[in-house]
């Protein structure tokens, strides 16, 4: 298994409009990917517009597979764009059980 983390900064700060669309419609489209096990999407509390996201996949090449196809799709289902780092740069960060991610 491969997990993938991931923040999200709900547009306008509406997270609660970003956490409805997964429920409805964004958390399915993803578990219909091949290779996807869970999705677990949370508000975030320290900063309450962020959204956490974590997905299970049976492997990277699953992940990758997908990250090319619906995930844009997904994405669109709601009010959201990815944090940024310090370059500017996505963050999203995979991991197996029992590393550690930082």
């Amino acid at each position: 298994m491969d997990l993938e983390i991931a923040i999200l900064s709900a547009k306008g700060g509406d997270s609660a409009g970003l956490l409805k669309a997964m429920a409805e419609t964004g958390t399915g489209a993803l578990l219909s990917c091949p290779g996807c096990n869970k999705v677990t999407v949370l508000p975030g509390v320290e900063h309450p517009g962020n959204v956490l996201f974590m997905i299970e996949w049976d492997s990277v090449d699953a992940h990758n597979a997908a990250n090319g196809q619906r995930r844009d799709e997904i994405a669109r289902t709601g009010p959201a764009q990815p944090q940024k780092n310090q370059t500017g740069q996505q963050q999203r960060r995979h991991g197996h059980p029992g590393n550690r991610v930082r």
